[in-house]
C-alpha cells in the first residue's frame, strides 16, 4: 500500500485579510469588560486591528493574577481556533491562558482551550479546538513569562477552521484502552487520553525513575471505522509532548500491526498534532513514543481519529531572509506538495509583487509575503505567510567608532583616598581601544531578599530558587525598565568612557520590553549629546528561540541601528562555543551579518573567543588570527561565590582571605581582584577589554541537597545549607555600580582610573589667565574664562516608576537646575565661580539651593566629607548670600557675599 505520510502543526495567522473565511470579521466586535486595565491601554485596544496598540493591565499597582476580559462578537460565530497576539516588543506576555465560551448572557461558560504561549514572544498564539457555536468568549490569564503580575496583549482573534480539512471526528463514546506501557498511576493512566476532558492526561511514569521510551498505547475503538488521520494534543502548558511517534493500526485482536505512519511533532505545542495516511479500515489504534522532547516521560491529553480528511497542502518558499535594499526585482517561487498552483501576494512591507515579481520600494523594514491554494477534491485550502527583511547593508556594515574620553578636566577621589589619574599620566587618546562592560536587564520584580542585611540579622532566606539581592542598590531596589535608572546607569558609562555593554541573554529570556525601554532611552540621550555605549548581545547554548528573537525582531527589523556596536564592521554576537546550535552559526545569512564571538567558562584558549571569567589571566585573552596579537582581555571584580572567589582574592597566590562572620574581609573595599586584572590587561595592551560587571545585583538561592563542595561567605556549605552560585554579598559579588553603604562608589571610581590608562583621554582646554569679573548679571566676561566644564543635561529628571517589588512606588522630584555648564577663575583677593543650566534657575528660596563646596586644602581628612567651605547655605536676599567653614562639627564663620542670578546663568 502507498503511504501518504504528513504531520502538521496548523497555525492561525492573523494578517490573511485577503482570505475570506479564516478570521471571523471583528467589526461588530465589544470589550463587555476587563478585570482590570492601566489608563490609555484599555481592553478595547485588543480588539481595534491596530497590532502597536495593547491592552494592558495596571503599571504600577499590579492587580493578582488571574487577569481576565470578556468580548461580544455580536452575533454567534462558528468558531474553531482563537489566537492572541502579544504587545509588538514581547513584553507582559501572557503565558497560561483557559479560554470559555457561551452563546447567551445567561448561559454558563463552556471551556474549550487551556494552553500556553511562547515564552517573552510576540508570536502569535492559537488555540485551536473542535468547531462550536459562540457568541461570548472569556479569556482567563492565569500566569505570565517573567512572574511580574502584568499582562499585556495586542490583538485578540477568531477563527473559523484555519485549514479545511473536512475531517469527520471518529465517535470515542466506545473506545477503551487496552494496553499501555507505563504510568504513573490512577490518576494518569491511558483512559485519561480519550476521556474527552482536556485538562486530564494520560501521563508515564516520571518518578521515582523515569523509564525512557518507547512508550505505548493501544486503544480498542469499538468497532471498524476507516480512518486517514490520527491527532495528538499535548497537556495544556504542551510539556512533556511525544516527539517521534509511530502510528500503527490492525482490525482484529490476532492480526499484527500495520504501520500506516510516523513523524514527529513540535515542542510545546498549543494545538493538535496531526498525523496523516492513506485511509485504512481499522478497530485497534496503538501509539508508539520513541522520544519525547527534553524528558524521558510522555504525555498526552486527548487522543482522536478521524476520516475523509484532505491531505494538508506544504508550502515552500524560495525567499532568503534578508535581502539589501538595493536588490533588483527577483521572482518569487512558492511551490506546494500537492502540485497545485499558488497564488501569492504582498500583505505588508516595502515590496510590491506583479506576475510572480518582487520589488522593493527603497525603504528598509518587513515584507509579509502571502501564499495561497484553495484546495481541491483530495488537498485541503492552505494560505501560509512568510516574512523577509530589507536592510541597509551600506549603513550597517560600518565599523564603530571609539568613544574618546573628553572628561579630562574632571578629577575625583574616592571613599578609600585613591585619585583617579589625570591626563598628565594618561596621554592623549589611544586610538583602537574599546572597554565593554557586561550589563543585565533581568531585575523584573518580585519579593525583595537582601543578603547583606539577611547577615546582618535583619530578614530570613527567601525561598528555594527565589532571587536575591546581594545588597542593596544606591538607587534602591529598582525595576530594570525604570527609565530613571536608565539614564543614570547610561551617563555613569558614558562618564567612564565605556564604549559598547554586552547584555546578557544567557539565562533563557530576551527581556525584549526592557531592552526596548532601555534603548529608548539611550536613542533620547544621543539625540541630547550623550555619547552613551553601544550595545551587542551575549547569548547561551543552543538556544535558537532567543537568537531568532534577537536577529529578526531587533537587528533585521532595524531596532536602534544607531547604537549597534560592530567589529570588524559588522555587529558582533556573542555565543557559548562548547554547546552552540550548528545551524545558527553555519547559516550564511548570520555569517554574512554578524562578527561571531565566543564566551563562557571554561571555553578559555581558543580562536575568537572573549572568555567572560576564567581565574587563569596568563590565558584570559582572546585573538582572532595569531595568538600573539590579543584581540581582548577580561576583567573581572570577582570570580563565583560558591566557589570561595570574591573581590579580595589573591590570583598571584591563589588564595582567598579569611571572611569575617558577615562574609567580608579586611579588604574587600578594595577590589584587589579586579585591580590584579586591570594590571593585567594594562600589560597585555588588547584591542577591547571586557568588564565582568555592572548591575547583576541578583542571584538564586540554592539548597545543598547533595552535599556538594559549595562556599557561603567564605566559608564551606553543609548538607542542605544555603548557597549562591554567582553574588552572594559585597565580597562575594562584581558589580560597580553604586551600592547603599559598603564600598560606596569605590568601586566605579576604580574602574573610571583603569579606562582612562587604558584608553587615553583627550587633552584638556588650557586654563586661562587670572581675571577680576563684575558681579553684575552682563556674564560678557567670562566667555574668555577656560576651561569650561561641561555635564550633559537630564540627570534631574524626577523620578517615579515601580520598583523591584511591585507594590512599591520609587519617587524622587526634587531634581532641579539641571546644570550644564560651570566655570571657575580668580584675581588677587578674590574667587569667581560661574553656572549655567538647562532652564532658569528656581527661586533661592529653594532649600539646599545651589550648594558650592569648596575644597581649599585638597585634603580629605580635613572638613566635611574633605570640604572646608560651602556657599550659598543661607542665602540673604536675591543677590546677597554666604560662605560658611566647617569647624569639624558644624558650618560656621559665615561672611556675606554678592551673587547674581539671571535666566538660567
Amino acid at each position: 500500500m502507498k503511504k501518504k505520510c504528513i504531520l502538521l502543526s496548523l497555525l492561525a495567522l492573523p494578517f490573511l485579510n485577503w482570505a475570506q473565511g479564516l478570521q471571523i470579521d471583528r467589526t461588530a466586535w465589544t470589550v463587555v469588560s476587563v478585570d482590570n486595565f492601566e489608563a490609555g491601554y484599555e481592553g478595547t485596544k485588543a480588539i481595534d486591528g491596530d497590532v502597536n496598540t495593547f491592552w494592558h493591565t495596571s503599571f504600577n499597582s499590579p492587580v493578582p493574577l488571574p487577569h481576565n476580559i470578556v468580548i461580544d462578537m455580536g452575533t454567534v460565530q462558528q468558531v474553531s481556533s482563537f489566537g492572541i497576539l502579544p504587545r509588538t516588543n514581547s513584553g507582559n506576555v501572557p503565558k497560561n491562558c483557559i479560554i470559555y465560551v457561551k452563546q447567551n448572557v445567561g448561559d454558563a461558560w463552556t471551556q474549550v482551550a487551556n494552553g500556553a504561549t511562547d515564552a517573552y514572544s510576540n508570536t502569535l498564539k492559537t488555540f485551536t479546538f473542535s468547531a462550536i457555536n459562540a457568541r461570548f468568549v472569556k479569556f482567563e490569564i492565569n500566569s505570565d513569562w517573567g512572574a511580574t503580575n502584568l499582562v499585556a496583549i495586542a490583538e485578540i482573534y477568531a477563527y473559523f477552521s484555519v485549514v479545511t480539512t473536512q475531517c469527520v471526528p471518529v465517535d470515542k463514546t466506545n473506545w477503551h484502552v487496552i494496553f499501555v506501557n507505563s504510568f504513573q498511576d490512577a490518576n494518569y493512566d491511558g483512559s485519561k487520553a480519550i476521556d474527552g476532558d482536556i485538562n486530564t492526561m494520560w501521563h508515564t511514569v516520571w518518578s521515582p525513575v523515569a523509564p525512557a521510551p518507547p512508550h505505548t498505547i493501544e486503544i480498542d475503538m469499538g468497532a471498524t471505522n476507516q480512518i486517514n488521520c490520527v491527532k495528538l494534543l499535548s497537556r495544556t502548558n504542551g510539556a512533556n509532548m511525544p516527539n517521534l511517534c509511530v502510528i500503527s493500526v490492525k482490525q482484529n485482536v490476532n492480526d499484527t500491526w500495520v504501520e500506516v505512519t510516523r513523524g514527529n511533532t513540535v515542542a510545546f505545542p498549543t494545538n493538535e498534532q496531526s498525523f496523516y495516511f492513506e485511509p485504512v479500515n481499522a478497530r485497534y489504534l496503538k501509539i508508539t513514543i520513541l522520544s519525547v522532547w527534553y524528558t524521558n516521560f510522555s504525555a498526552i491529553a486527548e487522543i482522536n481519529a478521524y476520516s475523509n480528511c484532505k491531505y494538508p497542502q506544504i508550502f515552500e518558499f524560495n525567499l532568503k531572509q534578508t535581502k539589501d535594499i538595493s536588490t533588483h526585482p527577483f521572482q518569487l517561487n512558492v511551490t506546494s506538495n500537492s502540485g497545485l498552483p499558488v497564488i501569492t501576494s504582498i500583505i505588508s512591507g516595502p515590496a510590491i509583487i506583479e506576475n510572480g515579481i518582487i520589488t522593493l520600494t527603497g525603504n528598509t523594514g518587513s515584507v509579509l509575503v502571502g501564499a495561497s491554494q484553495a484546495g481541491d477534491n483530495t488537498w485541503a485550502e492552505q494560505q501560509e505567510t512568510q516574512i523577509f527583511y530589507v536592510i541597509d547593508s551600506v549603513n550597517i556594515f560600518k565599523p564603530t567608532p571609539q568613544l574618546p574620553i573628553k572628561n579630562s578636566n574632571w578629577v575625583a577621589t574616592d571613599a578609600l583616598n585613591r585619585d583617579i589619574v589625570t591626563f598628565n599620566e594618561t596621554g592623549i587618546v589611544k586610538p583602537q581601544k574599546f572597554v565593554g562592560v557586561f550589563y543585565l536587564l533581568w531585575l523584573q520584580g518580585g519579593s525583595v531578599y537582601d543578603n547583606t542585611k539577611i547577615m546582618n540579622g535583619q530578614g530570613s532566606w527567601g525561598p528555594e530558587h527565589a532571587f536575591h539581592f546581594w545588597s542593596e542598590p544606591e538607587a534602591d531596589y529598582y525595576h530594570s525598565e525604570d527609565p530613571w535608572v536608565i539614564r543614570r546607569n547610561m551617563q555613569m558609562l558614558a562618564d567612564a568612557g565605556v564604549d559598547f555593554i554586552y547584555i546578557d541573554m544567557t539565562n533563557g529570556y530576551t527581556y525584549m520590553n526592557t531592552l526596548l525601554a532601555t534603548c529608548k532611552v539611550m536613542s533620547q540621550m544621543r539625540s541630547e549629546g550623550i555619547p552613551v555605549p553601544y550595545i551587542m548581545f551575549w547569548l547561551q547554548d543552543s538556544q535558537k528561540v532567543l537568537y531568532t528573537e534577537v536577529y529578526q525582531q531587533f537587528y533585521l527589523a532595524n531596532k536602534y541601528p544607531e547604537l549597534w556596536f560592530k567589529w570588524r564592521e559588522k555587529p558582533v554576537i556573542m555565543f557559548r562555543h562548547s554547546d552552540t546550535d550548528p545551524s545558527i552559526i553555519e547559516d550564511p545569512d548570520i555569517q554574512k551579518f554578524f562578527t561571531i564571538r565566543w564566551a563562557w567558562p571554561g571555553d578559555y584558549y581558543k580562536p575568537s573567543q572573549k572568555s567572560w571569567c576564567e581565574l587563569f589571566t596568563n590565558i584570559n585573552y582572546s585573538w582572532e588570527t595569531d595568538p600573539a596579537v590579543p584581540e581582548s582581555y577580561v576583567v573581572y571584580g570577582a570570580g563565583f561565590a560558591n566557589g570561595n572567589f570574591g573581590r579580595s582574592y589573591d590570583l598571584k597566590t591563589s588564595t582567598q582571605p579569611v571572611c569575617d562572620s558577615k562574609g567580608l574581609t579586611s579588604v574587600t573595599d578594595q577590589g584587589l581582584m579586579a585591580n590584579y586584572h586591570w594590571e593585567n590587561a594594562l600589560k597585555i595592551n588588547p584591542e577591547v577589554i571586557l568588564y565582568n560587571g555592572f548591575n547583576e545585583w541578583l542571584a538564586q538561592r540554592f539548597i545543598n541537597k547533595n552535599n556538594e563542595s559549595h562556599y557561603l561567605g567564605g566559608k564551606p556549605v553543609p548538607r542542605d545549607g544555603t548557597y549562591f552560585v554567582d553574588e552572594f554579598n559585597q565580597e562575594f559579588s562584581r558589580d560597580i555600580e553604586p551600592m547603599k553603604g559598603g564600598n560606596t562608589d569605590s568601586y566605579y571610581y576604580q574602574f573610571v582610573d583603569n579606562v582612562r590608562k587604558f584608553k587615553g583621554m583627550e587633552a584638556p582646554e588650557a586654563q586661562s589667565i587670572p581675571k577680576s569679573i563684575a558681579i553684575d548679571g552682563a556674564f560678557t566676561e567670562w566667555t574668555t574664562v577656560t576651561p569650561t566644564f561641561y555635564d550633559y543635561k537630564g540627570d534631574t529628571e524626577h523620578r517615579n516608576f515601580r520598583g523591584y517589588d511591585p507594590a512599591v512606588t520609587l519617587i524622587n522630584n526634587t531634581g532641579r537646575n539641571d546644570i550644564i555648564e560651570s566655570k571657575i577663575t580668580y584675581d588677587n583677593l578674590n574667587i569667581f565661580a560661574y553656572v549655567k543650566t538647562v532652564n532658569n534657575l528656581t527661586a533661592y528660596s529653594d532649600p539646599n539651593w545651589m550648594l558650592l563646596f569648596i575644597d581649599a586644602d585638597r585634603n580629605k581628612s580635613t572638613g566635611w566629607e574633605g570640604y572646608d567651605y560651602v556657599i550659598n547655605l543661607g542665602l540673604k536676599s536675591a543677590n546677597q548670600t554666604t560662605i560658611k567653614q566647617w569647624d569639624g562639627k558644624k558650618w560656621t564663620n559665615e561672611v556675606v557675599i554678592p551673587y547674581f542670578v539671571v535666566g538660567n546663568q
